[in-house]
């Protein structure tokens, strides 16, 4: 599964995430890009893409053996955290994997969010796929749908903020793609079109 990105301007999404976030273009097409063994499509916000799987998320999570240091080079060449994740820095999770996650966000393409993530312990040493992010507001119903294609739970979660409502959080597993879907509110308001659109086969 390749995720779809849509945005207003592909190709300077595309470059955005070359220079600042350290992915690699296809040679022949600009617009596909790799980060490890994570592939990437950009397309245009609106435009019809033939074979989409429209199954719109929330972010694209990238496995990598230190987030502060993503986070120390990608701010050198320019790219901002995102403020609404991580506007401080890497943060961690500890019910998460058999020794807690370590995540930092950043503002991708027109803003959308790319996480960098990696386990508290035993990082791996190389760079690729770590799970597409799901929030939606029915975490029970959106793991039936994809369990309908083949997926299988792997572990569930609830996790209980200082200051904000439980959230409840599942991993599915679905061929190697892992998907983390999250019962926590919506940011904002996104155009249907745009962003974070769905996967192509």
């Amino acid at each position: 599964m390749i995720p779809v990105l849509a945005v207003r301007d592909p190709a300077a999404g595309a470059d955005f995430l070359c220079a600042r976030l350290g992915f690699a273009a296809d040679a022949a097409d600009p617009l596909r890009l790799s980060y490890g063994d994570q592939r990437l499509q950009l397309a245009q916000a609106g435009q019809p893409l033939p074979g989409l799987i429209a199954l719109p998320f929330d972010h694209l999570a990238l496995r990598v053996p230190d987030p502060a240091r993503v986070q120390a080079v990608a701010q050198g060449l320019g790219a901002r955290l995102h403020a609404d994740f991580t506007p401080e820095g890497p943060l961690e999770i500890a019910e998460f994997g058999p020794s807690g996650v370590r995540y930092v966000f950043f503002q991708g393409p027109e803003g959308w969010p790319v996480e960098f993530c990696a386990p508290r312990r035993n990082a791996p040493d190389d760079l690729g796929h770590g799970h597409y992010g799901l929030r939606c507001a029915d975490v029970a119903a959106m793991a039936q749908s994809l369990q309908a294609m083949g997926a299988s739970e792997t572990s569930r979660h609830r996790l209980i903020p200082a200051d904000a409502p439980p959230v409840e959080v599942m991993f599915l597993q679905l061929g190697s793609a892992v998907f983390e879907l999250f019962d926590a509110p919506p940011l904002a308001a996104s155009l249907p079109a745009a962003g974070w659109i769905g996967f192509l086969p």
